[in-house]
Order: structure tokens, then sequence, then C-alpha cells
């Protein structure tokens, strides 16, 4: 980029989106704030318990956006030089993703053959957004020496969950164009809700045409959902499903999971694998009145969990039918913390060992002294943490298998 128009954006980032950021950021938070206060007062009516644990929810909630800060200063510095392009529609919604460069954030046309790494964010099935991820995504490429691509997708309730899954499809198809020529390897790396789609979609897709999958996908849904609490404060508070809509079958977007190029591997962080075990955690925390998770399965919480795909496979397959099913499946790299309060490591754990007993390559790892949210902070910092490093790890054998 010419000298000129590079000192035009240092001057548009100073003056304006930094100034932008310090005048509306406060007022958000304090929507928020607001909004917190109606769901305490929710969870106060219904049990004390409740109303305690969501206090100390929140608690940690505003240290979490307090330490944020400083982040979302050198964000919205950054943010105006990275590539965005449209990688899909959805419900005529242009969905877009961002792209990071190793070298240098304007080009993207570098010719040199590099690994790609898709990066999908959590946010309980029912928030997020890329433009969160920005610090962690540059971060990653410059230290890994790879291309990172973040994309948005629809959540609930735009979105049913295997709706979400289903845009991972839109979003291989994008990378895989825009990369052909420059991909030395495609990764996949998921957190928390994104983890989950990963392995929902990658599954879906490797059982795609598979008369196992029709039988799995097809099932009556649970009772109907319980009323979500939106935290967004310029959102409805009670975000419910339409008494008039029925639940859609399970079997709903089928054909459209269709067989896709493996990838080198998934690498998954802090994930949830079984949608009705975690429903027990999540109400026993009272955090199901914020999480999207149950509502965006519209019941259908086996054909939704990956553990539940795989069990489901060895109880009417058997384990070497299973395994001639996921022959060609892309190793698996399960990382979770041991403080994780918010999923527990239990998750990963059992879904390794399910992975394991149909024959895919699986590794587990929950020694890091990691909360939830602290597998994103790591790859903020300036020397390579643990967890950086064994991506790194992952890279080196990926590439020398290849080789």
């Amino acid at each position: 980029m010419p000298p000129v128009k590079l000192t035009l954006w240092t001057l548009a980032r100073a003056f304006v989106f930094v100034p932008l950021f310090m005048l509306f950021g406060p007022v958000y938070f304090f929507l928020c704030a607001v909004r917190w206060v109606q769901i305490l007062l929710y969870a106060c009516s219904r049990s004390l318990s409740n109303f305690l644990r969501l206090v100390f929810l929140s608690i940690d909630e505003i240290l979490f956006w307090i330490n944020l800060i400083p982040t979302g200063l050198r964000l919205m510095w950054l943010y105006p030089s990275i590539q965005s392009r449209v990688y899909t529609t959805f419900k005529g919604k242009e969905m877009m993703c961002d792209i990071y460069n190793p070298d240098d954030c304007h080009a993207v046309n570098s010719t040199e053959r590099r690994p790609v790494i898709v990066f999908i964010y959590g946010g309980a099935w029912c928030s997020g957004g890329r433009l969160f991820y920005g610090l962690m995504a540059k971060r990653l490429s410059r230290v890994l020496g790879a291309f990172v691509v973040v994309p948005d997708y629809a959540y609930y309730p735009e979105a049913s969950m295997v709706e979400m899954a289903l845009q991972m499809t839109s979003v291989d198809a994008f990378v895989r164009a825009e990369f052909e020529l420059r991909a030395s390897s495609f990764h996949w790396m998921g957190h928390s809700a994104g983890a989950h789609l990963v392995l929902l979609s990658a599954l879906r897709r490797q059982l795609a045409g598979c008369s196992v999958a029709h039988d799995l996908f097809s099932g009556d849904p649970d009772p109907p959902q319980a009323p979500l609490f939106s935290w967004d404060p310029f959102t409805s508070l009670h975000v419910r499903e339409a008494a008039e809509n029925p639940p859609p079958p399970a079997s709903v977007h089928f054909d459209e999971f269709v067989p896709a190029s493996k990838p080198a591997s998934l690498i998954l962080l802090a994930g949830v694998y079984d949608i009705r075990d975690h429903l027990e955690w999540e109400t026993a925390r009272s955090v199901n009145l914020l999480s999207g998770m149950k509502n965006s399965t519209h019941g259908h919480y086996e054909s939704n969990s990956p553990a539940c795909i795989v069990e489901e496979m060895l109880r009417t397959q058997g384990a070497s039918k299973a395994k001639v099913l996921l022959s060609s499946f892309p190793p698996v790299f399960l990382f979770h913390g041991s403080r994780d309060l918010t999923v527990p490591a239990s998750q990963s754990l059992y879904m390794h060992s399910l992975l394991k007993s149909v024959g895919v390559r699986s590794t587990e790892q929950h020694r890091f002294p990691m909360g939830h949210i602290d597998f994103i902070n790591h790859f903020h910092e300036a020397e390579p943490s643990p967890l950086v490093k064994e991506v790194r790890k992952i890279f080196e054998k990926t590439a020398s298998k290849a080789s």
C-alpha cells in the first residue's frame, strides 16, 4: 500500500475509529448492565440459588470485559486494515469472513504456499462475532506462519444448530476456492460452541449418503423449548420460538451435507460434544437461561451431538463397520483446560475415547491450567504459549505425513 494511503488509514484509526470506540463502548456496556439486572431479577424471582449463581457469573463476566478494554483499543487500530470477504449468503444476509496473512495484512495475494487455519468462534450458539478475534487471529497467523480465516455465521434465533453446522460447508467451499493455489494444508480450529460445530459438521459430511445417518437423523424432538434470555441490549429480553411453528424433523437439511475434501486436522478447544449431558451442567449453574444450546437444537439433542452420533454408530453398526465409515476422517486434537468451569473437561475426555474406539486418530490434552476463555487469551501473548507450541507441533506433524 502506498505510504500516503497508509498515513490516511493511520489518521482514520487514530481520530475516527478509536474515539468512536471510546464514545459508544461505555454506552453499550451500560445497556448490557441494565439487561443483566433484568435477567438477575427474573432469576431471583424463580429461586435464590439461581440468583446467586448468576451474580457470580456476572462478576466474572464484568471482570472479563474490563480486562478486554485495552484489547478493544488495539483491535480498533488493527481492524480497518484487515481483508474482509463475503463467503455466502444466509436467508438473504451476506456472511463475511476476515483473512489474515502472516507477512502483511494487506498482501493476501502472496504466492507462497502456507497452511490455512479456519477458526470458528464460540458464543453459546447465540452470540459472537469475528471482530472480537482479530488480535488472536493476527497473532496466530504470524506465530504459525499461516493464513487464518475467521468467518461469521448465523446463530440462534436466526439459525438452528444444524443450520450453523451447514454453514461450515459454505466456509469450506469458499476457503478451498480462495486458497487452492496458495495452501499447503487446511486445518479447522474451533473454540467452545465453535469446536462443537466443527466436529458436528465434519461428522455429518463424512456420513453423507450413508443409511446409518438416515436412521440417526430421524427422530421425534424433545418437549418444547424453555424461554431464553438475550444479553444483547438491542434485542428483546425473551427470545422464544413461536408456538405455532412446530420443531422441524431431525432430518431437515440432511441432503445438503455433502462429502468434502479431508482437512489436515481438526483442532478443538474446550468444546461441547454431548448436548444432553452439557444441558444438565448448564441447568445446574443456571446458565441455561442465557445459552442458545437447547433451543437451537429444536429438541434434537442426539442428532446434534458428535458423541451421540458415534455412540449410535457403535450400537447399530458395530466397531468394525464404524471404523470403515470413518476410515478417512481427519485426525482430531482435543484440548481442554483443567480449570474450565464453563465446559467440563469430561466432554473432551469422553469424545476422545469414542473417537479412538472407531479408529479415528485422536489426541486429548487437559493438563493446561486454564479456564474456558483462557484459550483465546493465550494467543494474545507476546511469547508463544504452551498451547501455541502444541498447535505448531500439529502443523509439523501433519506436514511431515503429507510429504
